[in-house]
């Protein structure tokens, strides 16, 4: 099975603006550089399609850019020869028109490259693509009663292999259809989009299922990819980057990221991982724009930071209003390890009723005015990190909390700098 080389947020399955540089299906449609294929017959076998100019109106052969349409219902078959594709800008197909692309030998390059142009098939008409085919800044249109098949004659080597690039495919109605075969879909980074989708997402994993039906495209059980391509639908943000910064002097970690637009997004979850990339946990979680057009910048202060330090991994879990949710890029932050120290501070009385406790500074050659966190942790109970900015505001916010505080040992965990010193303190 090959990479699959595509960005979901390339996928857009509903209605939506899509800058291509292909032509629109109506100005194709009227396209002066069309090409007319001769009469072909309804029989089992096609009416050979040759790439010299005698097989074609007025023994001229669609060029590079050129539209070849084929006007009289019938069966065609265009083969590629040579060590060459044939190159075309696209093709239209009208009512009733039954055409297949494939190639005489079985060579290692495409059948076919459609670059810049437009393929169009119409009711009642069929395009059936049987080899490796390169598809490039083209809009595609099935009109209802329509029909594309992307399939190969081989599912060895990369004769199966159907690449986009800058694609668009308009199904336009419930019987306009698209069948996957024996296909390997392959997508740059424009990769493609589908409109007119009238299935459901097919799978939750990007194990291909075993071939059936969803909405008004099928598959194989060789078809690669189809789930990525089916459930990509349109993904909730499309990010434009995720930076994780460490600030020693308030030990927190700033976590800041940006979204170019935003769909049906309800918020972001923070996730940290401090013994491997499998071990992820959340640590906060800030609300996401909804629908945004536009660039939205975030921001996230992880301040409650392991005291070994170490190597941090932060990701964005993205989660939309349905439940869905994606993931950002992992980043990492070099955290230093906090020192532990004995006698900086003292906390007294001790033992103590709650009322009157107070934390001193014994040794102030150890404090720089850095801003304090602490925590009280007992046997049956754990506060939460609060933040202050004096030792004053440290002990009268002691003041307020003691009191919840059962009796029994306790632990007061203060943390500074790069420091940080536990005080066991007995409340009667």
């Amino acid at each position: 099975m090959k990479t699959f080389h595509a960005l979901l947020s390339a996928f857009v399955l509903f209605a939506f603006v899509h800058v291509s540089t292909a032509q629109d299906c109506t100005s194709c449609a009227n396209d002066f550089r069309s090409n007319r294929q001769p009469a072909g017959t309804s029989a089992n076998s096609p009416t050979l399609v040759n790439t010299n100019t005698s097989s074609w109106f007025n023994s001229i052969r669609p060029a590079t850019n050129g539209i070849a349409r084929f006007s009289n219902p019938g069966f065609y078959k265009w083969e590629a020869s040579g060590n060459n594709p044939v190159s075309i800008g696209g093709l239209i197909l009208e009512q009733g028109v039954t055409l297949i692309l494939d190639r005489q030998n079985s060579n290692q390059v495409e059948a076919f490259d459609i670059v810049g142009g437009c393929i169009i098939v119409k009711n009642n008409a069929k395009l059936d693509l049987r080899y490796f085919t390169e598809l490039k800044s083209v809009t595609i249109c099935v009109e209802a009663g329509g029909k594309i098949i992307f399939d190969s004659r081989r599912v060895d080597g990369t004769r199966n292999d159907f690449k986009f690039e800058d694609v668009v495919i308009n199904l336009q109605g419930p019987t306009a259809t698209l069948e996957f075969g024996q296909a390997d879909l392959i997508l740059a980074e424009d990769g493609l989009a589908i409109n007119g989708w009238t299935g459901e997402d097919i799978c939750s994993n990007v194990t291909p299922p075993t071939g059936g039906v969803s909405g008004n495209i099928s598959w194989s059980n060789e078809t690669i990819n189809i789930c990525e391509l089916l459930n990509g639908r349109v993904l909730p943000v499309e990010w434009l980057y995720t930076n994780a910064d460490f600030h020693d002097k308030e030990r927190s970690v700033s976590i800041e990221w940006a979204t170019a637009k935003e769909w049906e997004n309800s918020h972001f979850e923070i996730e940290r991982s401090i013994d491997g990339i499998n071990d992820f946990q959340k640590v906060g979680e800030v609300q996401g724009m909804g629908w945004k057009d536009s660039i939205t910048e975030y921001a996230f202060l992880d301040k409650n930071l392991p005291l070994t330090g170490g190597n941090m991994l932060y990701r964005l879990k993205q989660v939309d209003f349905n439940g869905k949710s994606s993931y950002s890029k992992v980043v990492s932050v070099k955290v230093s390890t906090i020192q532990s120290t004995k006698g900086v501070w003292r906390a007294y009385p001790n033992p103590t009723n709650g009322e009157q406790l107070k934390i001193n500074l014994l040794d102030r050659s150890q404090y720089d005015e850095e801003p304090i966190t602490f925590r009280i942790i007992h046997p049956t109970t754990v506060s939460n990190v609060v933040s202050v900015k004096s030792e004053n505001e440290m002990n009268d916010t002691i003041g307020q909390m003691i009191g919840g505080i059962p009796k029994g040992i306790f632990v007061v965990e203060i943390s500074w700098g790069q420091k940080v010193e536990h005080i066991k303190i007995l409340k009667k």
